[in-house]
């Protein structure tokens, strides 16, 4: 994809042109050159992937924190985007909203600081019907898609929240399901969407999706509607080539485009269309409220490049939820990363940094939420008072030894929640 290409992001930044693009290609290839002669490259990018040892993960601490200020200010060897966002995005001004028609003569609002047109209105109250999704609660549960949530028994607990949040196709378990579903499902089964109400529950309130737009192949429908968060959103291409994915680059006016992230012609927003960056074609939403999330994105990567839905959907509950908790994240009872609860034709993304999320989270529990969000944007990510991460047993001591030995420079303290969950998956 194209938001994948490098670009240098300051005018003091020695990695320019041919030179910046053949180091940080060196940076990424030499190891896995070097490994390769001990083992093929792909049996290094499975095992290595969202790993802190992979060398695409290397994380330097540009801003240490201290107990006045417990936001660490990073830089990362796969970040060309967190400087020049910041560099062009005023954080302290809230956001636009905007309608986009969509299929079915409905409508969607797209939500961006810098996607603004005179068909837009200042803040979130300009959301109207939207409302119900951008409303403050005591309690979100945040339910990533880690195999090891087989490994225990949350489901009630995550229903028990006053919002349930699920990324991607991740499904619900289904109290009551069909005997036989549509012919176009493939891999969910009834007996296993039963199962799976005792280890992930059976609500959904909110849902973030990616560039693909894919929910779960069988869901009970909502008559009232949920909330869809479309994180990385069909943007025209005269907008900025980044813009999709790095909000913080959209609609960047430049006398000479040094950094190739620029705007070369008008940002028509009449062209906006309610679906993902690699939706083929627009979608009839039904009842659901879709958002086009311009937004959190742009407050995510100052923390992380390559974030995931999950990671951008605990900051969308860190906004409006009071207390939130985290299920699901971190790797399998196997320690594999990536692997997912539900089977699913696509296997995870080797760009992500899923280590490293997880160890902010906890982080966050430990030392207060304001490690985790930059001083910038708290004026709208703020109301959250606590962040805990639920983690079963037969995760958490190895996540204690992975802070330990792999990610120093977090000092974390205070350990993990630990329900003691059953340790046999069903």
């Amino acid at each position: 994809p194209t938001w994948l290409k490098p670009f240098p992001d300051t005018e003091q930044d020695t990695m320019r042109g041919a030179g910046g693009l053949a180091l940080l290609l060196g940076v990424w290839l030499l190891p896995l050159l070097c490994a390769g002669l001990r083992r093929p490259a792909a049996a290094q990018l499975r095992e290595g992937r969202g790993s802190l040892q992979d060398p695409r993960s290397r994380r330097v601490v540009v801003a240490p924190g201290n107990a006045t200020e417990p936001f660490e200010r990073t830089y990362h060897w796969d970040d060309w985007t967190s400087r020049p966002e910041r560099k062009h995005t005023d954080f302290a001004k809230p956001p636009c909203v905007r309608d986009v028609p969509a299929a079915g003569g409905r409508v969607c609002k797209l939500i961006s600081h810098r996607l603004c047109d005179r068909k837009s209105r200042v803040g979130f109250s300009a959301l109207g019907g939207f409302k119900k999704c951008m409303q403050p609660r005591r309690t979100c549960a945040v339910v990533g898609s880690s195999q090891h949530l087989l490994n225990s028994t949350w489901g009630s607990l995550i229903d028990s929240h006053d919002v349930v949040i699920r990324v991607n196709s991740a499904p619900a378990g289904v109290a009551d399901p069909p005997s036989e579903l549509p012919s176009g499902v493939r891999f969910l089964t009834p007996g296993l969407l039963r199962k799976l109400g005792d280890h992930v529950g059976l609500r959904t309130d909110v849902r973030f999706l990616n560039l693909e737009g894919r929910l779960p192949e069988f869901e009970e429908q909502d008559p009232e509607g949920r909330c869809i968060f479309l994180h990385e959103p069909h943007i025209p291409e005269a907008c900025g080539r980044f813009c999709t994915r790095s909000p913080g680059l959209c609609n960047v006016s430049c006398r000479v485009d040094r950094h190739n992230y620029c705007s070369h012609e008008r940002c028509n927003l009449n062209e906006l269309k309610c679906m993902t960056s690699e939706m083929t074609e627009e979608k009839d939403w039904g009842d659901d409220f879709v958002i086009m999330d311009n937004f959190y994105s742009a407050v995510v990567d100052q923390v992380v490049p390559h974030s995931t839905a999950g990671f951008k959907a605990v900051f969308y509950a860190m906004n409006w939820c009071k207390n939130v908790s985290v299920f699901g994240f971190g790797p399998s009872c196997h320690a594999r990363r990536g692997e997912r609860y539900y089977p699913a034709p696509a296997g995870p993304l080797i760009w992500h940094h899923y280590d490293e999320e997880l160890m902010l989270l906890m982080r966050a529990q430990t030392r207060g939420v304001k490690a985790l969000v930059p001083p910038e944007a708290r004026k709208w990510i703020s109301r959250a008072g606590n962040v805990t991460v639920m983690l079963p047993s037969c995760v958490s001591e190895r996540v204690r030894d992975s802070v330990t030995r792999l990610f120093q420079p977090l000092h974390p303290s205070g350990d993990v929640v630990n329900l003691h969950a059953n340790d046999v998956p069903f």
